[in-house]
């Protein structure tokens, strides 16, 4: 009877390690499976059309398509990139993070233009590998800016009515760089240096400036 009781309880002790190795970047895994979907922002190597898609693409609820192709974050970040070649990605580091290397000029705090997936919750676990969740990035809440624009067809009109811009925001995750893991690296032109910045040729009041990945 007692080395069956001590089996069960080896038996619980290694189902225990199992779960926590399989979930030690995603310690909130069983948080997020209380939902079945999370909206997470991707302004990276994978969006669609970049080289790792893959990651995400087939775990979206709209099928392969991201939920907004263009969207934008309300708060502002500085945002780098890591120079791989057909790999590289940005980091995203947070808006008062100061780079202790040289810069002749100092990054400049923008939005940064990405896509947004809604996902289904498990697959959150891949991308906390991909990133590397609590060592090289952080996973944080954040709100995204939708822009959108309503069309309206009728049989009076040859051409279809484009309404005013409008917008909506929604909370989702988002790729943090962690400073303490990056700085030493940025600044180095030949490892990490500020991604581009761009403007719109039409100015809005909700938008100057801002980082895309390319």
């Amino acid at each position: 009877m007692l080395q069956a009781v001590r089996k069960w309880f080896d038996g619980v002790d290694e189902a225990a390690v199992s779960w926590h190795r399989q979930n030690i970047l995603t310690p909130d895994i069983w948080k997020l499976e209380q939902s079945q979907f999370q909206n997470i922002f991707i302004p990276d190597d994978m969006m669609m059309g970049n080289i790792n898609n893959h990651l995400i693409a087939d775990a979206a609820r709209e099928g392969t398509k991201p939920t907004h192709p263009a969207c934008f974050t309300l708060e502002q970040f500085t945002m780098f990139e890591k120079d791989l070649g057909e790999h590289s990605f940005p980091i995203p580091m947070p808006k008062d993070y100061e780079p202790s290397g040289y810069f002749r000029v100092r990054p400049r705090p923008a939005k940064i233009k990405g896509q947004l997936y809604t996902i289904f919750s498990q697959r959150i676990k891949k991308l906390d590998i991909h990133r590397q969740n609590g060592v090289q990035f952080q996973r944080i809440r954040t709100l995204i800016h939708l822009p959108h624009r309503q069309v309206k067809f009728s049989k009076e009109r040859p051409l279809p009515e484009i309404s005013r811009e409008y917008f909506r925001s929604v909370e989702a995750w988002m790729y943090v760089g962690i400073p303490s893991y990056w700085d030493d690296m940025i600044g180095d032109l030949l490892q990490i240096r500020e991604c581009d910045q761009y403007s719109l040729d039409n100015p809005k009041i909700w938008l100057e400036n801002y980082y895309k990945f390319e």
